[in-house]
């Protein structure tokens, strides 16, 4: 099994303690938006997604909603692991969903935040040498086992399906009807071809709307994102779920 979450996070860290932001009408914004991953933190105070008395979906709220940048990466792992995968195997999934998204946490704390969400499930390997007990009730240690291996929970499996994101790009565009031509300018624009940053700054300082309240291309950018309109991979593109609302 592996080791405890509370090795790798405590309720005081903040990896964003050296960060420089600035406060764009309420919403933090990089300074420097060169992508290097989403705006993330822990949970503070308590790790309340643990709390036993929180039904399953109430700590995956928690979860998600304490650490926004870490949400596709969370519920992708789950339907990964619909079916039984090796620890190894969850590895490679984890660092493949953070390779243009980087993170300070690790795959193996991305399993731990999601197992005590109850979301994800330890299956320990079989012994492969060594006793597992004798006789007179007295276990012994086992040598070695096969490797162990992670599946999403019940509950876990019906939290990812409930994340429609198609219906959240709706909710969006519902909540920001003033932004509704700016968020499918970008989409469309990057529906073209792949763009870099500049790109989508000088096309969203060309727009007069988003002049007071001063908005920059971050601001839309990061909420295309979280409904899986739109993806980074050295570049922004439009995905098939933000091309279906042009």
């Amino acid at each position: 099994m592996e080791l405890a979450l509370d090795t790798y996070i405590t309720d005081d860290y903040d990896p964003l303690a050296e960060s420089e932001l600035i406060e764009v009408d309420g919403e933090e914004e990089k300074e420097a938006w060169e992508y290097i991953g989403e705006l993330e933190k822990p949970i503070e105070g308590a790790i309340s997604y643990s709390d036993p008395d929180l039904t399953p979906k109430e700590k995956m709220d928690q979860l998600i909603v304490g650490l926004p940048g870490r949400r596709k990466v969370l519920l992708s792992f789950i339907d990964f692991c619909r079916e039984p995968k090796l620890v190894s195997e969850c590895d490679g999934k984890i660092d493949e969903l953070q390779a243009h998204n980087h993170s300070v946490y690790t795959p193996v704390v991305i399993r731990q935040m999601l197992e005590l969400a109850g979301a994800i499930e330890y299956i320990q390997g079989k012994a492969i040498e060594g006793e597992e007990g004798n006789d007179d009730g007295q276990y012994l240690t086992v040598a070695k086992r096969e490797e162990g291996a992670w599946v999403a929970t019940v509950d876990g499996i019906a939290y990812a399906d409930a994340c429609i994101p198609s219906k959240e790009l709706e909710a969006l565009l519902d909540k920001e009807p003033e932004y509704l031509d700016v968020y499918k300018l970008i989409l469309q624009y990057c529906a073209e071809e792949p763009r870099d940053k500049q790109s989508l700054d000088l096309l969203i300082d060309a727009e007069a709307r988003c002049q007071a309240p001063r908005r920059f291309s971050g601001y839309f950018v990061d909420r295309l994102e979280k409904c899986e309109a739109m993806e980074w991979d050295g570049l922004w593109k439009t995905t098939n779920i933000g091309q279906s609302v042009l």
